[in-house]
């Protein structure tokens, strides 16, 4: 089998990557970096080249495609937003067409974002038919990219599925997010580099988190025993405090660390709320459930950062 991942070199690509070839894939993709150690096939192209797309998807002949390319960063969304939405709307509308002209065969998983939902009605969980009201840019090109591929598999009768996927952390992943930021911060103070005060934002958060590893785990199962243009909420069901996060990462360092809120940490505008989703539909149609305890990411993520200070 062989599969194909838009923004390999990111995050989530190296596990997506990884776990692919667990299943015995060849897996290729593209990025913006010059090279991508992890790809056996690697190309840096701008996403909004249709043209070129279509012929590296011509010579790859994928069975599956996964889409993670885009500003996977808030806040770059918010500073950014024509950028933002040319990535996120056009690159979408260029791969699809690719899709449509090399390899209408394939199956194309568009990864989107519980920030589809944005201002929901005060349901106590988020299922795949609550409205969706964005209210930043990021869940706006989102969700408009999201629009874009089920046109397109109305139209053209190409195989597109989707995901909208909660928050997900662990090893590898940039410090520019909380869990991240915060583990690594742990780690710097583990190390003598920082004394032992974790600068933080809102710790007043209720998150619905899952580990990367359970993540990638779910875009396969989407693929393979999902259903052709259904969209899906990658989440846990369960919500779980900033403070147990920050609490737990603490737990791995040797010092005794405080808390120090800092106002440049918190963001302007944003709303505070409970983001509990519900698994429901994934659950049922592919079978997949999440496997690994927050606790065990949060040791992983914390030594990810001990090794690289």
């Amino acid at each position: 089998m062989k599969s194909f991942i838009t923004g390999i070199h990111g995050f989530v690509g190296n596990h997506l990557t990884q776990y692919l070839k667990t299943k015995g894939h060849e897996v290729s993709g593209i990025d913006q970096a010059e090279t991508c150690a992890h790809a056996d096939k690697y190309y840096k192209v701008d996403m909004r080249d249709s043209e070129q797309l279509c012929a590296i998807l011509s010579d790859i002949q994928p069975d599956y495609i996964f889409h993670l390319a885009g500003l996977s960063f808030v806040p770059d969304n918010a500073s950014t937003p024509k950028f933002s939405i040319d990535i996120t709307v056009m690159g979408a509308a260029s791969l699809l067409d690719a899709v449509k002209k090399a390899v209408p065969g394939a199956i194309t998983l568009m990864i989107g974002s519980l920030k589809e939902y944005g201002l929901t009605g005060g349901e106590s969980s988020i299922d795949e038919s609550t409205v969706c009201r964005p209210i930043d840019f990021y869940g706006i090109s989102k969700y408009a990219a999201e629009l874009i591929g089920q046109q397109y598999s109305r139209q053209f009768d190409i195989d597109i599925r989707h995901s909208r996927s909660f928050n997900h952390t662990g090893p590898g992943q940039s410090n520019r997010f909380v869990c991240s930021d915060w583990a690594y911060q742990c780690a710097l103070v583990a190390k003598g580099l920082q004394k032992p005060e974790i600068q933080v934002g809102d710790l007043d958060q209720e998150i619905d988190f899952l580990d990367v590893r359970d993540v990638v785990e779910a875009y396969y199962t989407i693929v393979t025993n999902g259903t052709k243009n259904q969209i899906y909420n990658v989440c846990s069901g369960t919500t779980t405090s900033l403070r147990w996060i920050l609490s737990t990462l603490s737990e791995n360092c040797p010092l005794t660390i405080t808390h120090a809120v800092k106002p440049e940490r918190l963001r302007a505008g944003e709303i505070r709320r409970i983001s509990r989703g519900n698994p429901a539909k994934l659950f049922a149609d592919t079978g997949w459930k999440p496997a690994i305890p927050l606790s065990q990411t949060m040791a992983d993520l914390f030594a990810y950062w001990y090794e690289r200070v």
